[in-house]
């Protein structure tokens, strides 16, 4: 619906469908090729949520670190939900979250505590520039399940704009003439 009223325009967009409560979330959606000297973090939040129709004994995430956009070096555990081991495979370049005896319910029995999520932050690599994008998603196991999908989490790298925010003006606005000339 778009609604256009004195040279003002609004656009109300709604969005119905399903939710799915296994998703990854990325802190910074953009970073500017400015930002990347100063190694800035990427804060990494994946949630799950036990869905099924029993109580999970054990709950493993893989999740894939491109390590050519990714400083491995400077990944930092921040917290989980839930006692967690953090393992790097090398082999796979996956950083692997496993959260045994986790118990943790199913949704129709319990849907407050069926939710659990791990939290780290990584810098990217200083050596990125414009137009390249970092992805990051993961695969969540259920015991013996197969694996949930998450979404991707997209981090893009752009030139800076070179504007700054505006500042509040100090003293008085004037403007002239008063009243306005017609032509």
């Amino acid at each position: 619906m778009i609604i256009q009223v004195c040279n003002d325009s609004y656009w109300a967009v709604y969005t119905t469908g399903a939710l799915d409560p296994n998703d990854i979330l990325v802190s910074e959606d953009t970073l500017t090729t400015t930002q990347l000297s100063n190694a800035p973090w990427l804060d990494y939040i994946i949630r799950f949520q036990n869905t099924g129709n029993d109580t999970a004994f054990t709950v493993k995430i893989l999740n894939p670190i491109d390590t050519f956009k990714l400083n491995i070096s400077t990944i930092e555990f921040v917290n989980a939900s839930h006692p967690v081991n953090l393992n790097w495979i090398n082999y796979q370049r996956n950083m692997e979250f496993k959260f045994e005896n986790i118990l943790l319910v199913d949704s129709n029995t319990n849907e407050p505590l069926s939710h659990g999520f791990v939290h780290y932050r990584i810098q990217p690599k200083t050596n990125l520039s414009a137009g390249d994008s970092i992805t990051n998603f993961a695969a969540i196991y259920f015991d013996f399940n197969e694996p949930v999908i998450t979404n991707t989490a997209k981090t893009i790298i752009v030139l800076p704009t070179g504007l700054t925010s505006a500042t509040p003006a100090r003293g008085n606005l004037h403007v002239f003439p008063i009243p306005p000339k017609t032509h």
